[in-house]
């Protein structure tokens, strides 16, 4: 996994480019008190939600972004040899910001 930071520390949005393939792994997480948007720039992804619940996006869709709403257990899986994706997240930062988590079954 690649990751490019695009924000200032201490900056209200966070923003970020991350390139994965289909061998990187990724953990069940959730962005504490954030919302956050993804954008499929290039490639196809699945967003893992709790209970099996999942999402498919592609740079080819119509629209090819979520919004995944603060608190929600979500984990990315690449679904095309490399996904590129932008990623923004409200807020600053914190150490505590991110939790991994199991999913909820």
């Amino acid at each position: 996994m690649k990751r490019h930071i695009h924000h200032d520390d201490g900056a209200i949005l966070n923003v970020m480019t991350i390139e994965l393939d289909k061998y990187d792994e990724t953990k069940p997480h959730f962005n504490k008190d954030r919302d956050e948007v993804i954008f499929v720039l290039e490639g196809e992804m699945n967003i893992i939600f709790d209970y099996g619940k999942s999402k498919l996006i592609s740079s080819k869709d119509t629209n090819p972004w979520h919004l995944i709403k603060a608190n929600t257990t979500h984990q990315i899986q690449c679904l095309t040899p490399m996904v590129k994706i932008l990623e923004v997240i409200g807020g600053i930062h914190k150490d505590n910001s991110c939790i991994i988590k199991e999913f909820k079954k």
